[in-house]
């Protein structure tokens, strides 16, 4: 009974971190993204998690992290995260030079403060990769199939026993 507890509990863990990793945070107005890219390493390593907070462009300084997408048309575009190098004020708005801090050039054209999502709050090194794993079909599959197999398994047997016992004790 002891691995049914362990292999419960180790599902119980798997299941739940993505909920905490991005429903928790949503739930007080932050947003999550794995980072799929080494572009800002050392700062964001490829694999973390990253939590933006909604924050005013008029606020955004040179230093600062944000995300932003390239091409707010597409609605399935990537964001990009990358420091601000330069802003430029204009009368009606702001926009931004970016650079990732692992690439040589600064990032081409400039970002418009309607492209900017969010800034930095914090990041969580390597917990991307077990979220990306866990969000994986085969993955989903697997902790579904094979917890169900060994419930299955351990009810067939306490059955089977159950059964034998009462034959015995009805002979």
């Amino acid at each position: 009974m002891e691995r049914m507890e362990i292999a419960t509990t180790l599902l119980i863990v798997l299941v739940a971190t993505p909920l905490v990793v991005f429903i928790v945070p949503q739930l007080l107005g932050l947003e999550a993204y794995v980072v799929t890219s080494g572009s800002m390493e050392p700062r964001v390593p490829e694999g973390a998690i990253l939590y933006n907070q909604n924050s005013e462009t008029s606020q955004l300084e040179v230093g600062d992290i944000v995300t932003y997408v390239p091409n707010p048309n597409q609605s399935d575009a990537d964001r990009i995260t990358h420091r601000i190098i330069q802003v430029n004020q204009t009368e009606n708005s702001r926009q931004f030079k970016t650079q990732g801090d692992a690439n040589v050039d600064p990032d081409p054209g400039w970002v418009s403060d309607y492209q900017v999502i969010g800034q930095e709050l914090f990041t969580i090194p390597y917990l991307g990769y077990m979220v990306k794993f866990l969000s994986s079909p085969i993955t989903l599959i697997l902790l579904l199939i094979v917890p169900s197999a060994i419930m299955l398994k351990t009810h067939i047997e306490k059955l089977h026993e159950e059964l034998t016992q009462s034959k015995q004790s009805f002979n």
